[in-house]
């Protein structure tokens, strides 16, 4: 019977573990979609993002490649198409 609880115990640090993560990049991801050109850790408009491996990758932000592009019809609208909920969709996939 211990060697069940011990199980039990195992499964439930890992399923607090998995929500531990999956919180983070909720909260990372948020940082990221709502950042500013010149925001996130260095200044740079690069925000951190944890991979599936633990590692963390600064990553720019909507904001920030919106001036890195150039202005008109196709990127306005391309960006106009990914924003907000999509890239919300897309980066969480949901």
């Amino acid at each position: 019977m211990s060697d069940d609880q011990a199980s039990f115990a195992e499964l439930v640090a890992k399923a607090g573990a998995g929500l531990a993560a999956w919180r983070r990049s909720v909260a990372e991801l948020d940082a990221w979609r709502a950042g500013t050109a010149n925001g996130g850790p260095n200044g740079d408009g690069a925000y951190p993002m944890t991979g599936a491996d633990d590692q963390v990758k600064l990553i720019p932000c909507p904001a920030k490649i919106a001036t890195l592009m150039p202005t008109g019809q196709p990127v306005d609208l391309i960006l106009q198409c990914y924003a907000d909920q999509a890239v919300v969709r897309v980066g969480s996939r949901l």
